[in-house]
């Protein structure tokens, strides 16, 4: 296995979102890549500026953290080109894993091929490495998401070039994945969901040992979703057996749920679902369950009162 370390650096519309093309809101200039072998050691690189189709001036805060010129852009290849030689670079199908530093990159690639008709090689469902939460894992909580400099800065690699480039990003992504204990991180591959599931059959669900994700297929409306019986279930993912609900699932915000629930062996699961919306209108959600202490499930507990407590001002309100 090889590991492909992409960085993508894009444009948005330069006078606002009003003139913004809604299916395409983010176009890429600039593909770079970096080539790993399966012991983290560098193979190759891929990098090249594409020539913008759809917001051909530079928006000001893509100049201001890029420093790309204008000239640069306008010498660029077309997408279609860029994407046929990376993909062709990357080598073929199944014999690499796609590494990014975060969970953009791939989404915006996706949506840019959707845009420009170009057929995406990449299978579904699309598993790969977020660099960023392989780090978290490796050095820190699993929890916090540094941003790359600061990855860079810890793990005392060299700055011998300016971030904010596709391929001097890609390069140091690929330093700090070969600095990570990869025997540890291997397993928490991530999964893009900018193609979801169709039916119930392709619906996934992955158990990580320490946590479980399911992510369900799309569904017309919101209501359908959140009274899925298979998303609501909080079985455990560790014996399979029911864990009965101690707090049912609730919302603070109409996307983010949450619920708890005690597995007679296991002890408390915390479980939390948000809801998504793909690019073809439909709903769809991804859920985590995971084992947790007494001070997490007391979090859970502060987080229904804070909603009870929000509902009571609303509805007094209402009554003033």
């Amino acid at each position: 296995m090889q590991y492909i370390v992409m960085d993508l650096e894009w444009n948005q519309c330069p006078s606002g979102k009003g003139d913004e093309v809604e299916a395409l809101p983010f176009e890429i200039f600039e593909i770079g890549a970096v080539k790993l072998d399966c012991n983290m050691e560098r193979l190759d690189s891929f990098s090249c500026y594409i020539k913008p189709q759809v917001y051909k001036e530079l928006h000001y805060i893509a100049k201001g953290l890029t420093h790309v010129t204008q000239e640069a852009l306008d010498a660029g290849k077309s997408f279609a080109d860029a994407v046929t030689e990376f993909f062709a670079w990357c080598g073929a199908e199944g014999e690499y894993r796609i590494c990014t530093w975060g969970t953009s990159d791939l989404v915006e690639l996706q949506r840019n091929m959707k845009y420009f008709n170009i057929t995406s090689p990449l299978g579904h469902p699309l598993f790969y490495y977020d660099v960023q939460k392989l780090f978290s894992i490796d050095r820190e909580d699993g929890k916090l998401r540094r941003a790359l400099e600061t990855a860079v800065d810890m793990l005392g690699i060299e700055k011998n070039i300016d971030f904010h480039s596709a391929i001097s990003d890609a390069e140091y992504t690929a330093k700090v994945l070969a600095c990570l204990n990869f025997n540890k991180v291997e397993g928490y591959f991530s999964i893009d969901t900018y193609i979801i599931p169709q039916s119930l059959k392709e619906e996934i669900r992955v158990n990580y040992g320490t946590y479980e994700k399911y992510i369900t297929k799309g569904y017309e409306t919101k209501e359908e979703l959140v009274n899925c019986t298979r998303l609501l279930s909080t079985r455990c993912y560790l014996c399979g057996q029911t864990a009965r609900k101690k707090i049912r699932w609730f919302t603070m915000n109409s996307k983010m749920h949450y619920c708890l629930a005690e597995c007679r062996e296991h002890g408390y699961i915390k479980g939390r679902f948000k809801i998504r919306e793909d690019d073809n209108g439909k709903f769809y959600a991804s859920r985590v369950l995971k084992l947790t202490n007494e001070l997490g499930a007391e979090e859970v507990r502060q987080r229904q009162l804070e909603v009870r407590k929000r509902r009571r001002e609303k509805r007094q309100k209402k009554k003033a």
